[in-house]
């Protein structure tokens, strides 16, 4: 059911909504730990991938970025198009979480060398570090892709309130996000669609989910006074130099 309902977002988008008709693919279990042949991390089968393979097969999208802001690495999204150039894979993530894996230095191997992006910050992050690092390094790079579709891998376990988590996002940090995948699409000329990962707070991740949908609704978002940690910057810049951007 999960991957269906990522099947529909992806080909919704495709096929012209937006604002706030934009799909959000809200299911169970989540995705991007799954692996081609293998289930891992509550994972059984890879939503947001399945979505980019089934518009690419249908032939209505030659190119789908996938931007995963679940505080856990994506590993199963990297792993199936590691090798690809016709999907980019990014992601911001806390360093040293399961499954440690999405090093800066994981940027993708031959048809994909540069189409995948791995941002690990330190425990602490916040509102600020995560814009900045959409805007200096994820930005460019699906500037760069320029895709067709982006599908954001959605789970809010970044929240400052989650359980299981260091990270310090907080809920008017996921609209703040949000306008930003958002304006970044609109100026690339591509769909977006969003696809629910992980959340183990049910408070936060029902705000989580809202304030993607008010935003889509025509609610402004309020900007923060804070500045990205220096780690973050350090983080970023290395991260563009390693792609190129």
């Amino acid at each position: 059911t999960s991957a269906g309902l990522a099947q529909w977002a992806a080909q919704v988008a495709l096929d012209g909504a937006s604002d706030r008709d934009t799909p959000f693919a809200i299911g169970r279990p989540p995705g991007h730990h799954a692996v081609i042949d293998d289930a891992m991390g509550f994972c059984f089968f890879n939503n947001a991938a399945v979505a980019a393979q089934t518009v690419l097969d249908e032939g209505v999208a030659d190119r789908v970025a996938i931007f995963d802001w679940d505080v856990h690495h994506g590993n199963g999204t990297q792993d199936i198009f590691y090798d690809r150039g016709d999907v980019l894979y990014a992601s911001i993530h806390e360093d040293g979480l399961y499954p440690d894996t999405g090093a800066l230095e994981e940027t993708g191997e031959g048809d994909g060398e540069a189409a995948t992006v791995n941002l690990p910050l330190a425990a602490g992050a916040g509102d600020a570090d995560y814009c900045y690092a959409i805007d200096e390094a994820i930005a460019p790079a699906l500037d760069r892709f320029d895709p067709d579709l982006v599908i954001v891998s959605a789970g809010f376990d970044a929240h400052r309130h989650d359980p299981i988590s260091r990270m310090r996002v907080s809920s008017e940090g996921y609209a703040l996000m949000t306008d930003r995948i958002r304006s970044i699409a609109d100026d690339v000329g591509a769909a977006d669609a969003y696809v629910l990962e992980g959340g183990y707070g049910l408070d936060t991740l029902a705000e989580g989910v809202s304030m993607v949908h008010e935003t889509y609704d025509g609610r402004t978002p309020v900007d923060g006074d804070d500045e990205p940690d220096e780690k973050t910057e350090s983080i970023v810049a290395e991260s563009r130099s390693l792609l190129g951007l």
